[in-house]
């Protein structure tokens, strides 16, 4: 896939070179890309979160991704602009769904309405009273949240947020309903898994993607911990993990307006 600062269509950059530099002769693997760029058939946008995807080596584009990538760097360095190509990796979820733990939870204050709020010890954990509460009176900005999981029930009582992630951030708080969330946040949903994770491990021995990338990319690897504060059973564990948040007996949202408690580092993520 390949992705421009700026949003420039990948489609366009030949045509900016050739008003940049001029008239030149093309070499075969530059003339191979260009053809692929100028299909149709073989650039799928999706401008909505700023990325491009080239299906190069297929019957749509004739060049490799190898040979795109270098097309790209050159192109942009004369352009003065920035360019992210990289491969369309194929991930599994890590740190999904475990058994519940049999330890009683305490129940929670969390001086809301929601009928099911006592259960969500994690929020009173995290601090989430004295959160809100610091934020009464004040005018907040309408923030979207994308959840890259496995969809969203938007036909879910509670305020349309039907998976587990979007629920613990979006959830409507105060209305009597459910459950409460972290914020009144706009869900923004990205299915991409169909599958969940495993049990906790080293990853600083077997690097996982993307928690192992946090070294280098301005992004949060988040572990799982219980009611006691301690690192959940499950949870990966590495040097580049930044920090931990509630992933044990979660209760959350689920598909077809119900409700139900989950662990996991999927619901540590969230928070």
């Amino acid at each position: 896939s390949a992705s421009v600062s700026s949003f420039v269509d990948v489609r366009s950059v030949p045509g900016m070179v050739a008003d940049r530099v001029g008239a030149r002769r093309l070499s075969s693997t530059e003339e191979a890309v260009v053809d692929c760029l100028s299909n149709e058939l073989a650039v799928d946008s999706m401008f909505t979160v700023g990325v491009q995807v080239i299906n190069t080596a297929s019957v749509d584009c004739e060049a490799t991704r190898e040979e795109l990538c270098e097309y790209l760097a050159d192109a942009c360095e004369n352009l003065g602009l920035e360019v992210i190509c990289e491969p369309n990796f194929a991930v599994e979820l890590n740190g999904g769904l475990v058994e519940e733990a049999v330890r009683a939870l305490p129940l929670a204050e969390l001086n809301v309405n929601d009928e099911h709020s006592e259960r969500q010890w994690n929020l009173e954990l995290i601090g989430m009273n004295e959160a809100w509460e610091a934020l009464e009176d004040r005018s907040l900005r309408e923030v979207v949240v994308a959840v890259v999981d496995t969809g969203v029930d938007y036909r879910h009582k509670d305020h349309g947020h039907g998976t587990s992630c979007a629920g613990i951030l979006g959830a409507v708080t105060n209305d009597g309903v459910g459950i409460a969330g972290i914020a009144p946040v706009k869900i923004m949903a990205v299915r991409a898994f169909d599958s969940d994770g495993n049990d906790g491990s080293d990853i600083s021995v077997n690097k996982r993607y993307p928690c192992a990338y946090t070294e280098d990319a301005e992004m949060l690897c988040v572990a799982s911990s219980n009611s006691l504060d301690q690192l959940a059973s499950h949870s990966n564990y590495a040097p580049f993990v930044d920090l931990a948040a509630p992933g044990e007996r979660v209760f959350v949202t689920e598909r077809n307006n119900g409700y139900t408690s989950k662990s996991g580092t999927s619901m540590a993520g969230p928070q």
